[in-house]
């Protein structure tokens, strides 16, 4: 038996192996979704979520699921995921213990968004620098020990802000920065789909881990929330990071989408990184357009996001139904992130992020003319499909417009000015309603924004030919 005979079998034994895995992700994705529907007693929103992941990871190919889970499980349980999902359940029961307002809680959220600008140039450094394994398992491992500090607080307000700070610096490389870049040097033609499936761990964690804290402090306590918080994340995704998070997919005998490595690139511990320098990144002017686009986008977003609830109540939509709809924007989140990554993949991206923003354009002036019913509900979940997308197409547009040579730091920056943007944003709505008695002029304001950045992505051009690390001939990103 020749040697290509040899290959053709091994060719089809893996073909093999990959479609009878992708058909069981997929029938474990059906029950997930069949009992999330139709068994009553079972939580909807974590059950749908997890058929949601699963049904993502059977569309990877065979060898690159463990690190996409990977991603998804990191990312469901960061800085940003605990901060976002968590805050909000332990607000109650610490405010009533120490006599705080809820006022001076929430100056944990800016504390928390200040902590990570500082720490952007050093972590998005390291992160190009040594890789994303060395720095973020570390980082998980101080994350869990802030958490038990969490649950030492005292009474003095002083305390709860130098741990909020302390967590979000040493939590910020566990965001998505370090998930984005590591997705980016494993994939190239399907990394818009696995960018996608990896970055929607933040919706899935965020309907996991909503529930599972407040069972705990509803049981436990608060202080105990923490800790049980802490020993959740050391038993389940430490280990799965530390087993299946890896760099390069060399170390796995890979090349880029899974496909077998090029003898010559398997003596390599990494792929080569083409791209910018950083300098000449924050010099370019796609880098300034970006940061602009971002600022407003996450200003928009986080304002209709953060402000839905009572934006809905206010017309006369039931609060239940309302609370129904946000927790229906999670999972809307997640099938946006798929959706766009699928795409991108396929269509010119900053195209593909017109079609998703035109949502929440159509969304808030529908909202701010005050329609209510099911119109209400649909702009709602139109404006969850772009949040979905939002930070899918950041992390795409940066690898495609800057290459993988200092991605993590230039994602980071670009993910800080999104964040502050969304941060203020919702200051503007709480004004407005505050000064009038309702949301309109707000969502005038909003929709118009989401116009601008619309208009700003038909400024950004076509993406440089980057070399292909796995072949050297041709280009890595095509100029479309």
């Amino acid at each position: 038996m020749n040697s290509e005979t040899l290959q053709a079998d091994a060719a089809r034994t893996v073909a093999a192996r990959a479609d009878a895995g992708k058909w069981w992700l997929r029938l474990i994705a059906a029950a997930l979704l069949s009992a999330a529907v139709f068994y009553a007693r079972i939580p909807f929103a974590p059950f749908a979520a997890l058929g949601l992941a699963m049904a993502l990871l059977s569309f990877m190919p065979l060898g690159t699921r463990r690190l996409v889970l990977a991603a998804m499980v990191g990312m469901g349980t960061c800085q940003g995921a605990v901060l976002l999902f968590t805050t909000g359940i332990f607000q109650g029961p610490i405010t009533a213990e120490f006599g705080w307002s809820h006022t001076a809680y929430f100056l944990v959220t800016p504390l928390s968004a200040l902590g990570a600008i500082v720490t952007v140039p050093l972590i998005g450094g390291a992160l190009d620098r040594f890789g994303v394994r060395r720095v973020v398992l570390p980082l998980v491992l101080l994350m869990v020990a802030m958490l038990v500090v969490y649950s030492r607080l005292t009474a003095h307000l002083w305390n709860l802000y130098v741990v909020a700070f302390l967590f979000a610096v040493l939590g910020a490389g566990t965001t998505s920065g370090a998930y984005a870049r590591v997705i980016t040097f494993w994939f190239d033609r399907q990394r818009g789909l696995a960018l996608g499936a990896g970055l929607a761990g933040v919706g899935i964690g965020g309907a996991t881990l909503s529930p599972l804290v407040a069972w705990m402090v509803s049981n436990a306590g608060w202080r105990n929330g923490f800790l049980g918080l802490a020993l959740f994340i050391l038993c389940v995704p430490l280990p799965i990071l530390w087993l299946w998070l890896r760099d390069s997919p060399l170390e796995f005998g890979l090349g880029m989408d899974g496909e077998a490595a090029a003898p010559a690139l398997r003596e390599h511990a990494t792929l080569p990184a083409s791209g910018l320098s950083l300098a000449e990144g924050l010099r370019s002017p796609i880098f300034r357009r970006l940061v602009l686009m971002f600022v407003v986008l996450g200003f928009a977003m986080g304002g209709i996001l953060l402000q839905m609830f009572p934006i809905l109540t206010s017309l006369h939509i039931p609060s239940a139904t309302a609370a129904g709809v946000l927790g229906t924007m999670g999972i809307a989140i997640i099938a946006g992130r798929a959706l766009c990554g699928f795409l991108v993949d396929r269509f010119f991206a900053p195209r593909i992020a017109m079609a998703f923003l035109l949502g929440p354009v159509v969304g808030c002036a529908a909202l701010a003319s005050g329609v209510g019913g099911v119109v209400a509900l649909a702009a709602a979940l139109a404006v969850g499909l772009a949040s979905g997308a939002e930070v899918d197409v950041l992390a795409y547009l940066t690898a495609r417009y800057f290459g993988r040579r200092a991605y993590a730091t230039l994602y980071l920056w670009i993910y800080v000015a999104w964040s502050t943007g969304s941060g203020v944003g919702p200051l503007l709505a709480a004004k407005v309603s505050d000064l009038t008695g309702s949301y309109s002029t707000a969502l005038w304001i909003y929709s118009g924004l989401f116009a601008f950045a619309t208009l700003m992505l038909l400024t950004l051009g076509r993406f440089p030919n980057w070399p292909d690390p796995t072949a050297p001939s041709t280009g890595d990103a095509p100029a479309r």
